[in-house]
């Protein structure tokens, strides 16, 4: 696999808030795109990695790489806004318009890289965990499943309008099954940033955006626990399959283990 890096032209972004001061300023630190986290000789088949959670560094944690290493394929750490401007989460105000523009800067750097390997000629699969699993929703819904597939862990497609509302209050949800127990807790002021962007990737009702697609392409797994979001409702996996999607549930708790591994190597495989 060639290791042609995407570049773009760096220079510094402002997005009007309440006033200048308060004004989101965007500076990408980074001029690359992705990382190349493991390379297989002689294989076309490229695993773009989206990061899985509230993240300002591209790195794996340690669980996370011990599991990617396994995979026998390309595997490639996608940036996202955060990662390539880590003072983002240090802004002292971000309004919903921002949030939603900084998302969007996440999303192109996803299009960039899978266009850029797809022109190498290779086999793309988008890998979306959690928090990636909504930035690929949002990618699918504003370009196009442009990859060759895309596996996805652990999100929702509709997450309730309560649970919305606590993420715009920047609280944390605390659920039990299907219950909402604790409304949660005011988030740490060092991360409440990544809140407000989160909120702004759940928002929308992905059952109606994405209605009108083919979704053979999709493989989507959960787990029966989901402290965080709650677990696949019923309408959302019946939406899913509809529309041409796997959908595979396992039993615990929110995590990937063999379980996912094994679903994503036979999904690839056809």
């Amino acid at each position: 696999m060639k290791k042609i890096l995407v570049t773009l032209v760096l220079g510094v972004l402002l997005f009007p808030g309440c006033n200048d001061e308060l004004a989101v300023v965007y500076r990408p630190l980074d001029s690359v795109d992705y990382v190349i986290f493991q390379e297989v000789a002689q294989n076309d088949t490229v695993l773009l990695v989206l990061p899985d959670g509230l993240t300002h560094d591209i790195d794996p944690d340690e669980e996370l790489a011990s599991k990617l290493v396994f995979f026998p394929y390309n595997v490639v750490l996608v940036h996202q806004a955060q990662t390539k401007d880590p003072e983002l989460s240090k802004q002292y105000y971000m309004s919903e318009e921002e949030a939603q523009d900084i998302n969007d800067f996440s999303i192109d750097i996803l299009l960039r890289t899978i266009n850029h390997f797809k022109d190498e000629g290779n086999h793309v699969i988008v890998f979306g965990d959690y928090v990636g699993s909504f930035l690929a929703l949002r990618s699918i819904v504003r370009d196009g499943m442009i990859a060759d597939s895309y596996v996805l862990l652990n999100g929702r497609l509709d997450v309730e309008e309560e649970i919305i509302q606590i993420a715009e209050e920047l609280r944390v949800a605390i659920l039990d099954g299907e219950e909402i127990f604790q409304n949660g807790y005011i988030v740490n002021r060092e991360n409440w940033v990544d809140y407000r962007l989160l909120g702004n990737l759940v928002t929308p009702r992905y059952t109606e955006e994405l209605s009108d697609l083919n979704l053979s392409s999709l493989l989507y797994t959960y787990r029966d626990e989901n402290d965080d979001l709650g677990p696949l409702r019923t309408p959302e996996i019946n939406f899913l399959t509809n529309g041409g999607a796997t959908v595979i549930g396992f039993p615990g708790s929110f995590d990937w283990n063999g379980y996912e591994y094994y679903a994503l190597l036979d999904f690839a495989r056809q």
